[in-house]
């Protein structure tokens, strides 16, 4: 039969087990929020980068037809071929 103190020793190891397994579980808890919380920020700076991206293509898309002159870009491309 065990004596107090080693009975005592066993809970206190136990005990020790358990807390050591909490910290862990709470570090890893942690570093995953980090983690996940890292992913979101890039994903949305990539989605940022990517709608302005986006919207100055449209944005030249639609400037350019009314800043270029279709007859006279054909009427030099006509000029050029009879010479």
């Amino acid at each position: 039969m065990r004596t107090r103190s080693a009975e005592a020793e066993a809970k206190f190891a136990a005990a020790l087990k358990r807390r050591e397994q909490t910290l862990k579980r709470q570090e890893d808890m942690s570093q995953g929020r980090l983690e996940a919380a890292a992913e979101s920020k890039r994903v949305q700076e990539k989605t940022a980068r990517l709608r302005a991206l986006r919207l100055a293509k449209e944005a030249a898309d639609l400037a350019l037809p009314a800043a270029v002159d279709h007859r006279r870009s054909t009427t030099v491309r006509r000029a050029r071929k009879a010479t």
